[in-house]
């Protein structure tokens, strides 16, 4: 078969061995950091992260009432592609006995993980062929594995990232199941010889039938996904047929296959869609109507068109994003036939265009854009025209100032692989496990934030225990009243570092649980940071007891039981806040 052929050379793991070994060990480390990160980063980029993917999950498993879900569930216009393989893994889970939330989710993050290490893997293998030569393609598997933001966005149960994953995968499949086609067989147009070895930097292409029903496929999943990536995809469409090297109608035919496979994804998507949704609907048309007929997310706030230049700039990874941005300028100008150019830039233009903006819209396309360091910065061999200043930046790769900007990428990673989690979720994970079953939760003042509520969005479901009540007490005086008729034993979350006067003459039995921040940091409470940021301080409260004794009747883990009873003066914080 021609397809395993030609990935089975172009890999060419047989004929270098160094090469094989090379990828194998970034690839790798690669698989290490997502791991990694799948673990710790229980939190998310943004809330749509969770609400629009988790919570269709939760709809499904009983957890999220339909009333609850956020607007865009009633005018369904998400896919609900990625939440139905969440669900099939989750209902495996459940029938093996695992009902913890987070244990589920994260496998939805190992699940997106696993998604894209192969998205990186298979690029890494790809980079043999965009670069034939050591001196780029290796940086460019080193790049992959090390930027300090793939990894973070590895696990991301984003649509966004789904469906770049895929996007990759497909452009992948079309760079190693394709062959390269000699400059005298290519057409036998000088014009197509000419953009080969002064733009596309790669020989000409030829695509057999399966390498494009295969990566039809993969854009079709990627579609599924997010369906605003279709314009990559016809970018990369486009590309084939302007500049692979075969005649125009055999280009047509074989476009034609890949579109063939693109339709399985979109079948299939139709009756995932039908599923969720209760009836049959056509998902991608009603978000064209919302979106850009009747202009809904306009009311979110409309940005011009350079906002994404100007954010990329302003990112705390400055000057990596800066030296990123030019990467991609670069690559646009000097390499316009370039299929990396063909892919990114009508995704960027168009998302430029579109007048609600965010980060997340460009996540698509972050793989092949890291790609833009390896083309715009290193020279290709025997390349001599090429501006001083990008000779310049590469001359300059091992000076201080690089390993400076190194070390900082690898900072960042660090960071990114081990610390992402919101104050919400971890005291959401907190009350879980201390109380699978339930209690009763009294949220003190309108100023402390309800973890299980994002004011602009809604109430989440999805990691709650059940029997869970959550009541909102304007303060300690009405709490009061509130437990003349309330529970004996529940629980008290306030935004203060500390027990106000307030609430030791209240419920003088509190114990304090779980702080977002331990004791010692306050030592570091310089200009009073602390009281602008969020956090929360949770309280057990049991007053069937004596005032004086403090204990529960009956505790949550009795291994806890003597940790729970010591006064707040008395507690050290461990396990970074938490109070045992």
């Amino acid at each position: 078969m021609p397809f395993l052929t030609n990935f089975r050379e172009n890999t060419n793991f047989r004929g270098d061995p160094a090469w094989r070994q090379f990828v194998r060990r970034w690839s790798f480390v690669s698989l290490a950091l997502i791991l990694v990160t799948s673990y710790f980063s229980y939190g998310f980029f943004e809330w749509g992260e969770h609400y629009i993917v988790t919570e269709y999950v939760g709809l499904k498993l009983g957890k999220t009432p339909a009333s609850e879900l956020i607007w865009e569930y009633p005018v369904q216009i998400r896919s609900w592609f990625q939440p139905a393989i969440y669900y099939a893994a989750a209902k495996g889970l459940i029938s093996l006995g695992v009902q913890n939330p987070f244990v589920l989710a994260h496998a939805f993050r190992l699940i997106s993980g696993i998604w894209a290490w192969i998205a990186i893997t298979s690029l890494m293998l790809a980079a043999g062929v965009l670069f034939p030569d050591d001196q780029r393609r290796r940086p460019a598997v080193v790049l992959l594995a090390l930027l300090w933001l793939i990894p973070y966005l590895a696990v991301r149960t984003t649509a966004e990232e789904a469906s770049g994953d895929f996007l990759t995968i497909g452009l992948a499949i079309l760079l190693l199941g394709s062959s390269a086609v000699r400059a005298s067989a290519a057409l036998s147009a000088p014009k197509l010889k000419d953009a080969a070895q002064s733009f596309l930097r790669i020989e000409p292409r030829s695509f057999p039938a399966w390498t494009m029903f295969w990566a039809g496929v993969c854009f079709g999943l990627a579609f599924e996904f997010r369906f605003q990536t279709a314009i990559a995809t016809l970018g990369i469409m486009g590309w084939i047929l302007c500049y692979s090297g075969e005649r125009r109608l055999p280009r047509l035919g074989k476009l034609s296959v890949m579109c063939l496979g693109g339709m399985i994804p979109l079948l299939i998507g139709t009756g995932l869609d039908r599923w969720g949704y209760g009836r049959w609907t056509c998902v991608p048309w009603n978000l064209f109507q919302v979106d850009f007929v009747q202009g809904v997310h306009a009311k979110w706030g409309v940005s011009p068109p350079w906002r994404y230049v100007t954010e990329a700039l302003f990112q705390p990874a400055a000057p990596i994003t800066w030296l990123w941005v030019a990467a991609m300028l670069v690559t646009w100008v000097r390499y316009p036939r370039h299929i990396l150019t063909w892919t990114t830039l009508p995704f960027f233009i168009f998302h430029s265009l579109v007048g609600h903006k965010e980060l997340r819209y460009l996540f698509p396309i972050v793989l092949p854009a890291a790609l833009a360091f390896i083309l715009a910065y290193a020279p290709a061999p025997g390349e001599v025209a090429r501006p001083a200043w990008l000779r310049a930046i590469w001359g300059r790769r091992n000076s201080r100032l690089a390993k400076l900007i190194y070390g900082l990428n690898l900072l960042f990673l660090a960071v990114n692989c081990v610390t992402n989690k919101q104050p919400n979720l971890e005291i959401q994970r907190f009350i879980h496990d201390r109380y699978p079953d339930g209690c009763t939760l009294y949220v003190v003042g309108s100023a402390t934030q309800n973890p299980y509520h994002c004011e602009r969005i809604g109430s989440m479901f999805f990691y709650r225990p059940p029997n869970l009540t959550i009541c909102r007490v304007d303060g300690y005086d009405e709490l009061r009243l509130k437990l003349t008729t309330g529970p004996q034993h529940f629980l008290i979350l306030d935004d203060r570092l500390h027990a106000s006067p307030e609430q030791s003459l209240a419920v003088p039995t509190a114990m304090l649980l779980y702080r977002s921040y331990p004791s010692w940091v306050e030592n570091f409470n310089y200009l009073h940071w602390m009281e602008r940021s969020k956090h929360y301080s949770l309280y057990a409260v049991d007053e069937s007891q004596s005032a004086g004794a403090g204990m529960f009747a009956t505790a949550p883990d009795s291994k806890d039981v003597p940790a729970i009873a010591r006064r707040e003066k008395d507690l050290t914080p461990t396990d970074g806040g938490v109070f045992r």
